[in-house]
């Protein structure tokens, strides 16, 4: 056979013909990143300086705790982005010179140090003596001034951090009383603006002379390519009538070889049609086939007392931790380390065969046939479940990297009880599976009759809510909350009852979650507003107490939550400042952002907020500052715990709160115990069955007239 010849792609070839082509954009990009890495350490070393200056000037016995957060905050971003700007740079420019994505690593660095400069005034500002002010403020002016010339290559970033430096201390100036801060205010704003519009100038000056250098060379380059291209068009010409006659030859060679790969292809397509590419299990399309094989074969047999097929739907335990901390590549391989050890599992075991596959995401399911009994398949998913819980080595991927152990539930649906077809085996392996996780994970569950009534209930539960508003069956009950100061009461929470045709009485605690899933909270939330806002209406007293209404994160991100308010209020004739909305922290750590402009509204048109369940969710102190609520409400689970650990711990909350100038409201006060000890605490309002239980919405006039009474009598 005649070698072929080809175009040269080795060592020697024109570097011009072999580089890819650059836009303007990428390359000016490049050079904005490395403007922006040129003047970086000068800035480190310029932000290191001043930090260490500002706390000389601001230290003082109250805030030195702060100080040395801040300073250690400040340390840790600056390492950083000197551990970015001597090592991870230089590194990068070696293997892709990536402008676009160093400007954002750059930004993300500076973005950090301008946060604290940011936190700076609000945390020392209150602190610090009318001279070291005024010297703060000059100080972090005078930084400004360099970050036109230091960030000029991207506007953005030069702005923000500029901004950062000036605006905190300008307005914090601003609203002192004096005519010296108010001069100094005004002269930081106008910084602000000079440096904003001198950032513009500098950056659009360098950006046009990056630009043009760029467009310089890039003429430069497109015309010595067009150049060695029409040389190297002369040379593969005379290579080709060189070679004309061997491609003939070679044809013949190639047409058996095609032959060949398509026979390959065809095997190797077909074997990508049914295993899954990441753990070279069966995937769900080919599971499918193989149980509904099974089912058929079993079904098709005398009936007997042995089970003959078996589903296990397992599910990893923590395995989205490892994917978000450490990366979808560790994940990947953790997926392919599991697929295998299910796979030693199945191997030898005592059936007639094993189908393994990869059902999604963590998810895989196994079908065994030819079972003996459930104490064998109970025994075998058991194996399962304690070689996935073997510590897993990360060493083959990422040297010494520490091993990482999981978890893992397992669900059993058994046929013919628990199913006759795919779909319903695999729901009940599946329904199995659920209650484990809800246990607590890390078990073995096979599907029975009382997870079957269960799941009946529950189904019975989300059809029975579909138009439960309006059927009759839901109704407001209303608990008192009391004054502790005067004992008149302040608000009625509105708290719902329903009753299900067959079920009877359901718990909010049951329904309100099912509810929320299935999305019909947002009509039930609109019957809860609209209801309590009319029953308010009628309620005696002067001042009338308020209504307070729960609300659900689903009815706040379905995007109707401010209509359904304002129009619960204009058919009612509620008066704003009567109804407040309670709200719990999972919401700000379900979808903060779009949460928090929601809250922000509502509380803008004069309606109170109050945070329920205060001190069981995860919200830091930080974000607790920023919240637009008026009220926190203390669980009753540190109302009941006497002892004084539990008080401590409810005096915390009150300092807190007061920081905050936030209402408390103590919520299960059962005792008179727990009345006196709410009360020499502090808090604002008791609410519990010690003062009032809920009622019916029939008899909160008469216990309102009757509480009015009582208190004229003391």
């Amino acid at each position: 056979m005649v070698a072929t010849a080809a175009p040269q792609t080795s060592s020697n070839a024109d570097p011009l013909l072999v580089k890819q082509p650059a836009t303007l954009a990428s390359m000016v990009a490049q050079d904005q990143a490395r403007t922006l890495y040129a003047h970086g350490k000068g800035g480190l070393a310029m932000s290191a300086m001043v930090s260490l200056l500002l706390g000389l000037m601001v230290v003082t016995p109250a805030n030195r705790a702060h100080l040395v957060g801040w300073l250690c905050a400040m340390a840790v971003v600056l390492g950083v982005r000197g551990f970015d700007l001597l090592v991870l740079y230089p590194r990068r420019r070696q293997v892709s010179d990536d402008g676009p994505a160093d400007i954002r690593r750059y930004a993300v660095g500076v973005g950090a140090a301008a946060l604290l400069w940011v936190a700076f005034p609000p945390l020392f500002f209150a602190t610090m003596t009318q001279t070291s002010r005024a010297g703060s403020a000059v100080i972090l002016a005078a930084m400004a001034g360099g970050s036109p010339i230091m960030l000029g290559a991207v506007l953005s970033v030069a702005i923000g951090y500029c901004l950062s430096l000036i605006l905190p201390f300008s307005l914090l100036l601003l609203f002192l009383p004096g005519r010296v801060n108010a001069t100094l205010g005004t002269l930081g704003l106008t910084d602000a603006l000079v440096m904003t519009w001198l950032c513009k100038v500098l950056h659009d000056r360098v950006l046009a002379y990056m630009q043009l250098a760029r467009s310089h060379q890039l003429l430069t380059e497109e015309a010595l390519v067009q150049q060695r291209r029409t040389e190297a068009a002369q040379l593969a010409l005379q290579a080709a009538n060189q070679t004309l006659e061997a491609r003939v030859e070679d044809r013949t060679a190639d047409l058996q070889r095609e032959v060949l790969e398509r026979k390959s292809y065809a095997i190797a397509l077909e074997r990508l049609a049914s295993i899954d590419p990441l753990t070279g299990l069966l995937n769900r399309a080919t599971l499918a086939d193989r149980l509904n094989e099974a089912l058929a074969q079993a079904l098709a047999q005398p009936p007997s007392s042995a089970i003959s097929v078996a589903v296990l739907f397992l599910d990893l335990d923590g395995f989205k931790q490892i994917n978000d901390v450490q990366g979808h590549d560790i994940g990947d391989h953790v997926l392919k380390a599991v697929a295998g050890r299910i796979m030693q599992c199945c191997v030898g075991a005592h059936v007639a065969a094993w189908h393994v596959a990869r059902w999604g995401g963590d998810e895989f399911v196994v079908v065994a046939t030819g079972l003996r009994d459930e104490a064998a398949i109970a025994a075998q998913a058991g194996v399962i479940l304690t070689a996935l819980c073997d510590p897993i080595e990360l060493t083959d991927i990422k040297p010494g990297a520490p091993s990482v152990r999981l978890g893992v539930t397992i669900g059993v649906a058994l046929a013919p009880a628990h199913g006759t077809t795919q779909d319903a085996l695999i729901r009940s392996a599946d329904n199995a599976m659920y209650s484990g996780k809800k246990q607590g994970g890390g078990r073995v569950v096979i599907f029975n009759q009382p997870l079957a009534r269960q799941i009946s209930e529950r189904r019975l539960i989300e059809q029975g809510l579909r138009g439960a508003p309006c059927d009759g069956a839901m109704a407001l009950h209303y608990q008192p909350i009391i004054n502790a100061s005067t004992g008149r009461c302040d608000l009625m929470e509105a708290l719902l009852r329903w009753t299900h045709p067959s079920l009877g009485a359901v718990g909010p605690d049951i329904f309100i979650p099912i509810a929320e899933q299935s999305e019909e909270i947002i009509a039930i939330g609109r019957f809860v507003l609209r209801e309590a806002c009319l029953a308010a209406m009628h309620w005696p007293g002067e001042p009338r107490p308020a209504v307070a209404v729960n609300i659900s994160i689903a009815q706040i991100l379905s995007g109707h939550l401010l209509a359904d308010v304002q129009v619960a209020l204009d058919a009612s004739g509620l008066p704003v400042q009567r109804l407040e909305l309670e709200i719990t922290e999972s919401m700000f750590i379900a979808d903060h952002d779009r949460v928090m402009p929601v809250l922000e509204d509502l509380r803008g048109r004069g309606i109170h907020l109050a945070l329920d369940d205060f001190g069981t969710g995860f919200s830091s102190l930080a974000r607790l500052a920023t919240l637009p609520i008026d009220t926190i409400k203390i669980d009753r689970a540190f109302v009941q715990q006497e002892d004084e650990r539990g008080l401590a711990m409810i005096r915390a909350m009150l300092l807190i709160a007061r920081a905050l100038r936030l209402e408390v409201t103590a919520e299960g006060v059962e005792t008179e115990n727990q009345v006196s000890a709410m009360k020499a605490l502090g808090a604002d309002r008791l609410q519990g069955y010690r003062l009032a239980r809920p009622m019916q919405a029939a008899s909160v006039a008469e216990w309102l007239t009757s509480r009015a009474a009582d208190l004229r009598h003391a």
